[in-house]
């Protein structure tokens, strides 16, 4: 299977680094998946989850938080082998150890539930190459979508396009 890279490039002009993740915290262990390098960043939610009929694109939120700064800027790729995001996303600065992400579903996802591992991974270098990777990178981000049958959305009032 071929996968999509997402890239962000994000410059910081100051001296620290921040990643934005959805909404929350998770625990060092399943952040840093296995890796003791990696428990300085963590994800909110820790499991992304999202539920949508056929054919829409709907935003996910994500928040990551770190608690070591950096000298040097960051770019962001993020990997998705099973071709459940867009190329959409949004990065937004909270604080300066602290950014969030919104990623869009594939509006293009068949019936059914859909689930992979997001690979985030956080470079010095260009993301395409990432030969210059910050201690821990990547992470894992688990992601799951539910697709429910256009027909189902058309029974509930007010959500019908007719």
């Amino acid at each position: 299977m071929v996968s999509r890279f997402k890239f962000l490039t994000s410059s910081l002009l100051a001296s620290v680094f921040v990643l934005s993740g959805c909404g929350g915290g998770g625990d060092d262990a399943h952040s840093a998946n296995g890796n003791p390098e990696g428990t300085w960043l963590s994800f909110s939610p820790p499991v992304l989850r999202q539920q949508q009929y056929e054919g829409e694109s709907l935003p996910m939120v994500v928040t990551g938080t770190s608690r070591r700064t950096f000298s040097a800027p960051f770019n962001i790729r993020i990997v998705d082998g099973g071709g459940l995001i867009t190329t959409q996303v949004g990065l937004t600065t909270l604080s300066d150890l602290s950014y969030q992400a919104t990623l869009w579903s594939n509006p293009g996802l068949s019936v059914g539930l859909h689930q992979s591992q997001l690979q985030i991974h956080l470079c010095e270098d260009d993301p395409s190459i990432c030969a210059v990777p910050f201690p821990g990178s990547p992470w894992h981000l688990p992601l799951s979508i539910e697709v429910k049958p256009l027909s189902q959305a058309r029974a509930v009032p007010g959500l019908s396009s007719d």
